[in-house]
């Protein structure tokens, strides 16, 4: 049983996820090539997701000749508005204040 089916029925299943016939197919070939089939339409909805949010940034020759999405990944500084930095300097002081408070262990050494 796989998944609530028999051998026969995971067959067809399978066999209708490739788009043919399992005719000459073990359940395990038939699996495996279905599970190949499901993952690289994840990886191409992926894909298609990251181009839709980059049409206006990426080099689309780049993209076809050689996969590549994004030519250049940043790594500015990140811009927050003054609100959120408030937010994010009283959490930092809270975290060094509540590690100031925390007496750590002692390490323990180790017995040769």
């Amino acid at each position: 049983m796989i998944d609530g089916m028999d051998g026969v029925e995971a067959c067809w299943h399978f066999a209708g996820i490739l788009g043919f016939e399992p005719q000459r197919k073990t359940l395990r070939t038939l699996w495996r090539l279905a599970t190949g089939r499901s993952t690289q339409r994840r990886i191409e909805m992926v894909e298609q997701a990251m181009l839709v949010l980059s049409l206006g940034d990426m080099d689309i020759e780049r993209y076809i000749l050689f996969g590549e999405i994004f030519t250049d990944v940043g790594g500015g500084e990140l811009k927050l508005s003054p609100k959120l930095e408030a937010k994010v300097q009283e959490e930092v002081e809270r975290i060094k204040k509540e590690k100031a408070n925390k007496k750590l262990p002692k390490p323990r050494m180790p017995v040769a």
